[in-house]
């Protein structure tokens, strides 16, 4: 199941300044901005009389708004002001220097109000721009609260910087002489933010912070005790359950979980142990599907169909670790692999890299009259040759028991203990009875995977429609119509699919809950769902990846990181896989180190083009034409976005080629070119109407009526987006 959260970064479809409070609503994603941010608070506010509280207000707004930088900022409409009570933040787009000037100006000006005193923290980072209660033009996210954790560590005369902030600022002679590193500290919800002291001309308060101190002994006396603390934690860990340990060492990054690979019937998740190396791990094998030999089109249906119904069988019981089909047919898409029934040496080696699989299942079939004969051949990647055949047969409407046979006859193969009597009622039940709804589940997740979204929603209606306690076809319609941006469509299919998983195997059920609470917006339980999941299965880079990724969302972004230190363990190739780097760069992002993002995503594409991930390199590539963009390097952002565009459309990834014309419409604006912005902003169009993606075809069309100034088209935008809930039926009374 995909988690929509891989695209971490906000769809760019350019949306003029003006519109922009005309068409949010409360249901609409706002787009995501890099913002420079000063917060100023008095000191000592709370112990003032009421009416002294009063004044100091007053005096420090007064001052403020007389500083060239507020007055420029506020002219050309690149700043956001905001009371905080005693004090506030300024939040300024564009130009990273602004707040450090304000700053410095602001601090210049208070020998004429001796009694104010001030102290101030300065961040750059993502923030959204929404409405408050008054319908006043307000911000939210990462980047106004860390600026806010920076300030809370200051005294009276100390201007902070956060890492993310200095990091620009010190390409910059002016200030990298200025800039004085304090180090770490943690602030709210145990998070460490990296800082510096901001000293110019007389300029700042050259003392150490009292936070700053204060957090250097606690450090301190960690160095010098956290030896006997972390071996004491080792000897208690072996006395606590196998599924505990696990989830203490992905938490806490003491050490590494290793499976060993057993003949016997003992499940995984009970034999992990502790060990220095890192994870061995459980088989994997990528399931690549089967030659239609027979040259009849209606019966292409029996390759994913095998596919699906094989790989039921061989996980069950935990001793596999099955490639996700997502990941295949993605893979296959990337290296553009041949419909054979083996592959060489060399082309093995590349899905060993792409996909990290051991093994690769792939074979033909061949319908003769009602009668299916499957032949199969394994290939370990590692070796580069063939280690097994197999071959079966038997009628077209028993194909589940070819299926079965061949599975039994492959755990053997493997070495793979038989399943148990529950593991395989497990498997069972996550198939279809109808063999007619599991055709339909099987062609419409190979459409859904590859990229006919619209195609795939259509398929899977007739899966559920003919099998309505088909768990698995209800989540892959939920994903579906996610995908389409039908939010509420979604929910309800998810929650269908969860009601119904309770036979499920352990790992479906997990799965199944993790996905219903990503789309109603529980991130916190979602988040604790896949810590579960990869407890119990830590050989899993996906799982390990979406868990790392619904930290990051809660704003966990060092729990974050841990987790993505532990994945890089992993045995190779997972454990060098640059997908890690990628949810990696999302994190950076999101704490407000576009610096490191951009060298990230750099880093990602880099290697993915090396691997043959070409959809992975397409997706870095956008990510770095929105950081360029945000840095203010606009040759470079359109530059990134253009491969980025030629990329998608050699994978035929329509929605990502669309997302990045909706970028370069947004970059055209920016440059002041109308006519380009006008030509991406049909590109785009044109390509979500082929997809059928009306939430974002709702959008586009918004920009195109307002560019325009075309109201009928505006009109037909704002029926679009009724149509999938993105806006309130009450139109103009509900704020647009």
């Amino acid at each position: 199941m995909t988690d929509e959260t891989e695209y971490f970064i906000p769809s760019s479809i350019w949306i003029p300044r003006q519109f922009t409070d005309l068409l949010s609503d409360k249901k609409s994603t706002p787009e995501l901005e890099i913002a420079h941010v000063l917060f100023v608070v008095i000191v000592g506010y709370s112990k003032l009389p009421m009416d002294h509280q009063r004044e100091q207000v007053e005096a420090l707004q007064q001052v403020t708004s007389s500083t060239s930088e507020f007055t420029r900022a506020k002219s050309q409409e690149q700043l956001i002001s905001l009371p905080t009570g005693d004090g506030m933040a300024l939040v300024f787009f564009g130009n990273a220097e602004a707040p450090v000037r304000c700053a410095m100006e602001l601090t210049r000006k208070l020998p004429s109000n001796p009694e104010l005193k001030l102290r101030m923290g300065l961040h750059t980072g993502p923030v959204y721009r929404i409405a408050d209660i008054n319908a006043n033009r307000s911000v939210s996210g990462g980047g106004i609260n860390v600026a806010q954790r920076v300030m809370d560590c200051g005294d009276a005369g100390h201007i902070l910087v956060s890492a993310a902030l200095a990091s620009v600022l010190k390409q910059v002679s002016e200030w990298s002489s200025a800039l004085h590193d304090l180090g770490e500290v943690q602030v709210k919800h145990g998070v460490r933010v990296h800082m510096f002291n901001l000293l110019q001309d007389g300029v700042g308060n050259a003392d150490t912070p009292a936070a700053v101190s204060r957090q250097r002994q606690v450090d301190g006396r960690r160095a010098n005790f956290g030896g006997d603390k972390a071996r004491r934690q080792y000897r208690i860990g072996f006395g606590l359950g196998a599924a505990t340990v696990v989830a203490l060492l992905v938490a806490t990054g003491f050490g590494i979980v290793t499976y060993s690979r057993r003949n016997d019937a003992t499940p995984f998740s009970e034999s992990a142990k502790l060990s220095s190396g890192r994870f061995a791990s459980r088989p994997s094998v990528a399931l690549l599907g089967f030659k239609n030999l027979s040259g009849k089109p209606d019966a292409a249906w029996i390759s994913p169909a095998q596919s699906q119904m094989l790989g039921s069988q061989l996980s069950a019981g935990e001793h596999l670790l099955i490639i996700p089909s997502e990941q295949v047919t993605q893979g296959k898409i990337d290296l553009a692999l041949p419909d054979e029934r083996a592959l060489g040496p060399e082309t093995l080696s590349r899905v060993r890299d792409n996909l990290g699989s051991d093994y690769v299942v792939l074979g033909s079939f061949l319908d003769m009259d009602g009668q299916v004969r499957v032949d199969l051949n394994v290939q370990d990647t590692a070796k580069g040759e063939t280690i097994y055949t197999l071959s079966d047969s038997g009628p077209d409407n028993k194909l589940p028991d070819v299926a079965a046979r061949v599975g039994d006859r492959l755990r053997q193969k493997l070495g793979v203990a038989e399943a148990s009597p529950l593991d395989a009622a497990s498997a069972k039940a996550a198939q279809s009875s109808s063999l007619l709804a599991t055709r339909l589940y099987s062609e419409g997740i190979e459409k859904l995977h590859s990229f006919d979204t619209a195609g795939a929603r259509d398929l899977l209606e007739q899966a559920v429609s003919e099998d309505p306690n088909y768990a698995l076809a209800h989540a892959a319609l939920a994903e579906a119509w996610g995908s389409l941006g039908y939010h509420s469509k979604s929910a309800d299919e998810a929650k269908k699919a969860m009601d119904l998983s309770a036979n499920l195997s352990r790992e479906n059920r997990l799965a199944i809950e993790a996905q219903y609470r990503n789309s109603i917006g529980d991130k916190v339980r979602e988040a604790e769902l896949y810590k579960s999941l990869l407890t119990f299965y830590p050989d899993s880079l996906d799982y390990g990846l979406s868990l790392a990724k619904s930290q990051y969302y809660n704003g966990k972004w060092q729990e974050a990181n841990t987790t993505l230190d532990a994945l890089q363990q992993l045995k190779p190739p997972d454990g060098d896989n640059p997908r890690i780097d990628h949810v990696r760069s999302a994190v950076a992002l999101m704490s407000g180190d576009s610096t490191k993002a951009l060298a990230l995503a750099r880093r990602v594409e880099l290697r993915a083009s090396q691997s043959g991930a070409r959809r992975l390199a397409a997706e870095s590539l956008s990510i770095q034409c929105y950081l360029l963009s945000s840095l203010g390097d606009l040759a470079k952002a359109v530059a990134a976005c253009d491969k980025a565009r030629n990329l998608f459309s050699e994978i035929a990834d329509a929605g990502g080629e669309a997302k990045v014309w909706g970028r370069l419409a947004m970059l055209a604006g920016r440059r002041g070119d109308a006519v380009a912005g006008r030509n991406a902003n049909e590109r785009q169009i044109a390509l979500l109407r082929k997809m059928e993606a009306d939430a974002g075809l709702g959008w586009a069309m918004t920009v195109a009526g307002e560019l325009s100034s075309n109201g009928r088209l505006f009109a037909r935008a704002q029926g679009v987006r009724r149509s999938v809930g993105s806006v309130p039926e009450s139109g103009r009374a509900a704020g647009y």
